[in-house]
């Protein structure tokens, strides 16, 4: 924050919306931040609605500019929204803080990774066209948990050198 002090001239106004509704932001940034080895770009960005003003701060390995800095500031916001629902979402639906009931810090590691990689294979089936004949998520976790406890794996899946396989998330084209 200090070294903002240091560039007044790194500054960009923005408002927009009806009266009553007006929102005011003020973009703010510092340059060649070294950090741990990393030339760092830290961004500010100082929203007021209704002279309500919350403060959102963007580190970026980007070189910043008058140019670029309101496109930097949107995608970190844009991050954070996808992250955060994403995080919600894996609280709630897959009931991230009750799914281990353990003092093994491996097997909480463990035990998150396979809950993110789930997570992620939901997200990746439900954008996909694989799945346009189910009514719900639920429905397709419930089958999908169906197909695990009734489909035998191919031996040589754990053979040392498996036979090459692909994924896909899209129907192959006909």
């Amino acid at each position: 924050m200090a070294l903002l002090a240091l560039s007044p001239h790194n500054e960009v106004k923005q408002s927009f919306g009806p009266k009553g509704r007006r929102v005011t932001r003020v973009y703010r940034w510092v340059n060649d931040m070294e950090y741990d080895g990393l030339t760092l770009g830290f961004v500010m960005c100082q929203e007021t609605v209704n002279g309500k003003t919350t403060t959102f701060t963007f580190l970026t390995d980007f070189a910043v500019d008058r140019d670029n800095v309101i496109t930097i500031a949107d995608g970190g916001r844009k991050r954070w929204t996808i992250e955060n629902q994403g995080f919600n979402e894996q609280k709630t639906g897959y009931e991230l803080e009750h799914f281990c009931d353990c003092t093994n810090l491996n097997v909480m590691l463990c035990l998150y990774m396979l809950l993110q990689i789930a997570h992620m294979l939901m997200q990746l089936l439900a954008t996909s066209n694989l799945i346009e004949h189910l009514s719900t998520l639920i429905f397709l976790a419930a089958r999908l948990l169906e197909d695990l406890r009734n489909a035998l794996l191919p031996q040589d899946l754990f053979a040392p050198n498996p036979p090459r396989m692909q994924v896909r998330f899209a129907k192959a084209p006909p």
